[in-house]
């Protein structure tokens, strides 16, 4: 049986569990975003490259105590990028009558970067209000 206090959200993709008392919320988002793949017009190849997708996964808690003087926020997450992608500057060069020609000219270009990449982390932040007119923060 659900709390009245617990809400499940499915929105665009993302999953919020959120659970809320008077002092204590905690929350837990998954979802998969991209980014489209395509060909990149500055190139001078008009070479092609893929979709870039990325997962993620966080939880994370907020409290108040000490008569809401005092706020604690935690959060922990982990995100898997794959074919990720990455913009870049290439010197251009061009060979005329077999002669390699070079100059300070760049092209952009974008590519697929091989295998996966992982972040993961772990955030934390608490906010005091030990009088009035003074709020002390640290992250």
């Amino acid at each position: 049986m659900k709390d009245r206090n617990t809400r499940t959200a499915i929105e665009r993709g993302r999953v919020a569990n959120q659970s809320s008392s008077k002092r204590l919320t905690s929350g837990v988002v998954i979802c998969e975003s991209f980014r489209s793949g395509g060909a990149n017009s500055r190139s001078l190849r008009f070479a092609s490259y893929d979709p870039e997708t990325v997962s993620i996964f966080e939880v994370g808690l907020k409290t108040e105590f000490l008569d809401k003087r005092a706020r604690l926020n935690l959060a922990a997450y982990t995100s898997t990028y794959k074919d990720v992608q990455l913009d870049f500057f290439a010197i251009f060069r061009q060979v005329v009558n077999g002669v390699l020609l070079t100059s300070i000219r760049t092209t952009s270009e974008t590519t697929n970067a091989p295998g996966n990449g992982d972040v993961k982390g772990f955030e934390a932040d608490l906010t005091l209000a030990p009088a009035e007119g003074l709020t002390l923060s640290a992250s």
